[in-house]
């Protein structure tokens, strides 16, 4: 392992619902952390659009870089590189000069028609290149709804950055974007993992893209517009990373072949290893790139997880701090398992990604009340199992479509905070599972890649195996897992029932 100037990293992650700043040491030990809600706006001319004020959003990220720095009792001088992971499928467009034109979050649907008529002509061929469907999400669509109701401001767009690469552009005011952050924007031929430049020409999308580079990639230097706000010392190096569910896979060292990593955050993405790109026929799941050069991501989707618990844990109790979600944990702990009949469809369901939309769902449990009611720990428990079994489904797709059963379960992410959620989902699965300690392991999987770009590790997989969260191996409750089957069973079919009322929305 070659010296470095500090053994110290900063991680940002840009998630869907919040945005962390935090100093891990090269053993992986998070020194300091800051976070503070995201919350895109939605445009009064653009229904379907969210986004975010660019100014606004570097001025909240460079106050938690410079609060996790504190919290750390760390100055710039102890910090020998930065890197940024993000969601997924956000972008941003930037003009010649770098000024940024639109910045927007994953849940920006203002592209559902243009993605449609994507997908009316050329769905098939779209998904076997990019190995992502429906086009609404990613880059294609979106750009082409610019360039029919933003037609000015479009030919001003030189550069297209996934949220990971703008934050190291604001960073360092240089523009590049990682191999697999590439792909999430639609943009990448997975089985070159090259720029799939001639389906982009023939969907009129211009060559607006920055160098691609991998994981653990020097982009450039902290400069000092972006140190006098942040704290870091001017010229410290800016390193690629990338998502931040494959940098959760880095950050929890899910990186063999077959092992399948959960970030269970605001949503639930639940990713195999795989060393091919494989396709789905019926295109129910997604496949993308690995951070580790050798290796994709076979993907099944849960959906929301953090969102709607959060949600409940709010209506029900009041709050969302900690005090709120231990209260809710004790709560859970003393329902049994089934929650005495009640069953929850808040949103976690089997992935579909070729049939997405909006469908019903609910809280259900039997009636008349007076038969036995149904208190907050109820509703609680049967959220977490609705989460449980929705991955349960997912796993399942995954093995199916993959030939691959009972490979090790690694997962990480907020929800497992939640000692009596991994505890459920192990019965729920009937597996033993590996839970990471660190529960903020994206913003871990970035400082992983961050070590690897100035030189303290050969390569990602071996900086991962140094610094990847330590993980408690949970064993399943055989007898829950038992009663657990009949319950994932009635899930299931209610799941179905329901799935005959969207066309009433």
């Amino acid at each position: 392992m070659a010296k470095t100037r500090s053994p110290n990293i900063v991680a940002i992650d840009l998630g869907s619902g919040s945005v962390r700043a935090a100093v891990f040491d090269l053993k992986g030990r998070c020194k300091g952390f800051a976070s503070a809600p995201l919350t895109p706006s939605t445009p009064k001319d653009t229904p379907l659009g969210k986004e975010f004020n660019p100014t606004r959003l570097w001025s909240q990220v460079a106050g938690l870089i410079a609060a996790s720095l504190r919290k750390a009792r760390l100055s710039g001088d102890d910090i020998a590189a930065i890197a940024a992971t993000s969601q997924r499928e956000g972008i941003a467009f930037l003009d010649a000069k770098g000024k940024t034109l639109y910045i927007g979050p994953n849940s920006d649907t203002r592209a559902f028609f243009e993605g449609q008529a994507i997908d009316e002509a050329r769905r098939e061929e779209v998904y076997r290149i990019t190995g992502h469907t429906p086009s609404l999400l990613f880059a294609p669509a979106k750009l082409r709804w610019f360039q029919q109701q933003r037609p000015v401001l479009t030919k001003q767009i030189t550069t297209v950055l996934s949220l990971d690469a703008w934050l190291a552009f604001q960073l360092s005011g240089m523009g590049a974007m990682e191999l697999s952050s590439a792909a999430e924007l639609g943009l990448l031929d997975l089985s070159t993992r090259s720029l799939a430049q001639s389906l982009l020409d023939s969907l009129g999308f211009p060559p607006v893209t920055p160098p691609l580079v991998a994981s653990g990639t020097r982009i450039g230097n902290v400069t000092q517009a972006a140190a006098s706000a942040t704290g870091l010392k001017p010229g410290t190096p800016v390193i690629a990373a990338g998502p931040d569910t494959q940098c959760g896979l880095v950050g929890m060292g899910v990186a063999s072949l077959g092992h399948i990593g959960i970030v269970a955050g605001t949503t639930a993405p639940i990713q195999m290893v795989i060393d091919k790109p494989l396709v789905d026929e019926k295109m129910r799941a997604w496949t993308g790139l690995h951070l580790l050069s050798n290796a994709w991501v076979l993907e099944s989707n849960a959906g929301d997880a953090g969102t709607s618990y959060s949600w409940l844990v709010d209506l029900l109790l009041g709050g969302v701090d900690d005090k709120r979600y231990a209260e809710a944990d004790e709560l859970v702990k003393r329902t049994p398992a089934g929650s005495d009949g009640a069953a929850a469809f808040l949103g976690p369901q089997l992935a579909d990604m070729g049939n997405v939309g909006p469908k019903m769902g609910g809280l259900l449990f039997p009636i008349p009340l007076s038969i036995g009611g149904t208190d907050r720990g109820r509703l609680l428990r049967t959220s977490q199992e609705n989460l449980a079994f929705a991955i349960r489904a997912n796993v399942e797709q995954l093995a199916a479509f993959s030939g691959r059963t009972d490979t090790p379960i690694h997962i990480g992410g907020g929800m497992t905070r939640s000692l009596q959620f991994c505890r459920i989902l192990s019965a729920v699965l009937n597996r033993d599972i590996s839970v990471a300690q660190e529960a903020s392991v994206s913003a871990l999987g970035a400082a992983i890649c961050a070590a690897v770009g100035v030189g303290a590790f050969h390569d990602v997989r071996a900086a991962s195996i140094a610094m990847a969260s330590t993980q408690r191996l949970l064993k399943a409750d055989k007898l829950q897992a038992l009663e657990y089957q009949d319950h994932y069973e009635r899930w299931r079919s209610l799941a179905k029932a329901l799935d005959g009322f969207s066309g009433y929305l």
